[in-house]
């Protein structure tokens, strides 16, 4: 089945697009299903520290595997966002311990790229009219957290990830961390082992099967 992209873009449910027989979305869920090769025309392909899937149909048990997993408790959705100049660089953003992207929970009714266009706007003053989505990026991480609200018992987390380009138009507005850098890509170094690197790994990916998409990000 293939999808217009401009749908695939704003949908969150990518299961039911991708698959086609999904009962609920299933990106984050665990597989033994390898990247696949550079998509034909029109396809999509989603990049994930756990599961790489294109057009590629699943086997009923495998299907039924990943519906028997939980659906997570806490949602979040941010922004790796890049800039061609002076050198192809992402951006992170400094907490008093870790390194890390702009993003935040999702609100009640938010989808998980409303969440991630209003996190960005709200921690760097970036904003759509200056930032460019990369299309057929899309990147999962599900980890257990222990929070207050939940009186410290293990919940499920789930981290969804969007890439843009920074059109260089807008100063970065720091309003929630220490401080900001520009890291060159391809990273020379690990920076946060449980988002960020795998994160960093999966563009990397990315690049390799969409060498398009990397050109672009240099010009």
């Amino acid at each position: 089945m293939i999808a217009d992209q401009a749908d695939l873009a704003n949908r969150e449910e990518f299961g039911w697009s991708l698959l086609g027989v999904a009962s609920r979305p299933i990106l984050g869920y665990s597989c033994s299903i390898r990247p696949l090769p550079p998509p034909a025309h029109g396809s999509q392909h989603v990049s994930q520290s756990r599961l790489s899937l294109g057009y590629r149909p699943m086997s009923t048990e495998q299907l039924a595997e990943l519906n028997d997993q939980p659906l997570p408790d806490i949602k979040s959705a941010g922004f790796l966002i890049f800039r061609s100049k002076p050198e192809l660089s992402f951006l992170l953003l400094q907490h008093a311990d870790r390194w890390d992207i702009p993003k935040g929970h999702c609100d009640p009714g938010e989808t998980d790229l409303e969440t991630a266009w209003r996190e960005l706007n709200e921690e760097t003053g970036l904003s759509p009219a200056t930032v460019d989505l990369i299309p057929g990026f899309l990147w999962t991480h599900d980890y257990q957290v222990t929070l207050p609200q939940y009186a410290y018992e293990p919940r499920l987390k789930r981290l969804v990830v969007f890439m843009g380009i920074s059109r260089g138009l807008e100063a970065i507005a720091l309003t929630e961390h220490q401080g900001m850098a520009w890291f060159v890509w391809p990273p020379a170094q690990t920076i946060q082992a449980r988002t960020i690197d795998p994160l960093l790994a999966a563009v990397a990916d990315f690049f390799e099967h969409h060498p398009a998409a990397y050109t672009k990000m240099l010009s």
